[in-house]
């Protein structure tokens, strides 16, 4: 079967973007990406073991592995952050809000 134009248009929408002269092409993606927000106030440690994690479940869910997948954490004050209307207060280790969402994770 011959491969697929490139630049054909699928539904008004050219199957290739241009980026910095290099065409991206659309459900081609070079390298799978995660994205991370949290709360300043992690350790080293802890950001090492949270980034483990989640390229490991993300490896296994997708088949893609762990190390074709880009993964970047950000770091922003409580402020910034906002669930249900409220504002988050900074990240304080031990925190009782911590410990209820982690059993809610589970």
């Amino acid at each position: 079967m011959p491969e697929a134009d490139p630049h054909q248009s699928i539904g008004g929408m050219s199957r290739v973007l241009e980026f910095n002269k290099q065409p991206l092409q659309l459900g081609k993606s070079p390298m799978p990406m995660i994205s991370c927000d949290i709360r300043y106030g992690r350790s080293e440690e802890q950001k090492r073991a949270l980034s483990a994690g989640l390229l490991r479940v993300v490896s296994e869910a997708t088949g893609e592995p762990a190390e074709n997948i880009f993964f970047v954490i950000r770091e922003g004050s409580g402020i910034n952050f906002v669930e249900h209307g409220q504002h988050l207060p900074e990240f304080v280790e031990g925190n009782a809000n911590d410990k209820e969402l982690i059993a809610r994770l589970k």
